[in-house]
């Protein structure tokens, strides 16, 4: 959920592919960029995924875990028309929704930040959510499908790279504070925009979003509804400790081992957080679990802690941690604040979610729904992060699918409800 992934943006993918599309057989699909080198198809009705990569000059479909209907294809983009050929001789062609969208270089908290705005069809002026970005250095105007889904069912959507990604300026940072500025700015750009229902504007968060998008809620008036999928809200101190529990859990290991390399991931975040000076408790701790069987099967970040000399972390640490993170940071007085504006908020939790533990998280939830705050909750089953479907090998390692079949209605579902475009059932 923290993690970076670094790379850059290939002019390879023509933004024109990228979008909306109606398959002859009424489903409705998301064409986007994976990775600067692939392409990612979505399908809004069942959840089903394939990543297209060019082999011969051809985008072929990688494999699933189980077979599904893109098993075996083949795809093709040409002039608003996407074609998917199989390996049985079947074809299956799909049109580029006309979605009018728009695109700016916003300057905002001394930030260039590229901004993309998708509005629906028709006349508006329409409810409107803005994205609020994942851990990734991805360009998000390029890789996010939900725009595609929320502006195909009369909402505004808009994307931007974050700073320091994509075509937008500045340093990459994961200072929440800041991020959640940048995106009240862009928010006020929205408000601004004719075609927009100022009045009805709202932020949907993904992962490491999940902090930022109330965070920014709380900030701004301008958003009037929060939606947060596979967040949480404790801090990214107890996500690392937390997830460190769970890899052993999920390789049997037993409680007492899960606990002292649970403390043992907490003392790391110490290291870091004190840049690379603070060695103290994690020194004493690894001189006392030495012996220990779990040790050895640490994780990359506790083991380099453990392999490498201090002078030498010192010196690299800063370049591969996580700029500008609070460890310690949670969404508490974010969600105080909202509850105060009585500002509504939708959390979709996925069920086993090893980058984002939510055990904390559903019961917070649930004590502010007792309290009578406006949240909902929706977990989706036998899921991990993203909603993503997964299988389990013996030695607790995950190999994933598709989407959860209803993820991607649900989420739509619920915008609606809070874009006031649809009555609460």
């Amino acid at each position: 959920m923290l993690v970076a992934v670094l790379g850059g943006c290939s002019p390879a993918l023509p933004d024109a592919w990228f979008g909306a599309y109606r398959l002859a057989d009424g489903r409705l699909v998301s064409l986007r960029e994976s990775t600067p080198e692939t392409l990612r198809l979505r399908v809004f009705d069942d959840g089903e995924t394939r990543r297209y990569a060019l082999r011969d000059g051809r985008w072929e479909a990688g494999e699933g875990l189980t077979p599904d209907s893109l098993s075996g294809s083949v795809l093709d983009v040409d002039g608003g028309v996407l074609s998917l050929t199989f390996t049985d001789g079947r074809h299956l062609d799909g049109r580029i929704l006309e979605l009018p969208t728009r695109t700016q270089v916003l300057e905002t908290n001394g930030v260039s930040l590229f901004v993309r705005l998708t509005l629906p069809q028709g006349a508006g002026p329409h409810p409107a959510i803005v994205i609020a970005h994942g851990s990734g250095d991805d360009a998000a105007t390029r890789t996010y499908a939900t725009p595609d889904f929320f502006a195909a069912h009369g909402i505004a959507a808009v994307v931007y790279d974050k700073r320091g990604t994509g075509r937008s300026g500045g340093s990459f940072s994961m200072d929440f504070h800041q991020l959640a500025d940048d995106l009240a700015g862009v928010a006020d750009w929205v408000a601004e925009q004719p075609e927009v229902d100022a009045g009805r504007i709202g932020v949907a968060g993904y992962s490491q979003g999940g902090w930022i998008g109330p965070l920014a809620a709380s900030r701004s008036t301008r958003l009037g509804f929060v939606i947060a999928s596979y967040g949480m809200i404790d801090s990214p101190r107890d996500e690392a400790r937390i997830e460190t529990e769970q890899w052993f859990q999920r390789r049997g290991f037993d409680a007492t081992a899960v606990a002292e390399a649970g403390e043992l991931a907490d003392a790391g975040v110490d290291v870091v957080a004190s840049g690379f000076t603070d060695w103290v408790r994690f020194d004493a701790l690894a001189e006392r679990f030495r012996d220990r069987a779990w040790m050895q099967q640490l994780d990359r970040t506790l083991a380099d802690l453990l392999r490498w000399p201090h002078w030498l972390v010192r010196l690299v640490g800063p370049y591969v941690t996580p700029p500008g993170l609070r460890w310690d940071y949670d969404s508490l007085g974010a969600l105080d604040l909202l509850a105060a504006r009585d500002v509504p908020s939708a959390w979709l939790i996925a069920s086993h979610d090893t980058s984002a533990p939510n055990a904390f998280t559903l019961a917070e939830l649930e004590r502010r729904r007792r309290r009578g705050e406006p949240v909902r909750v929706r977990v989706f089953d036998a899921t991990d992060h993203g909603f993503l479907l997964f299988q389990e090998d013996s030695d607790g390692a995950r190999r994933y699918g598709n989407f959860h079949p209803d993820y991607f209605r649900s989420e739509v579902s619920i915008a609606r409800r809070l874009a006031g475009l649809d009555p609460e059932p």
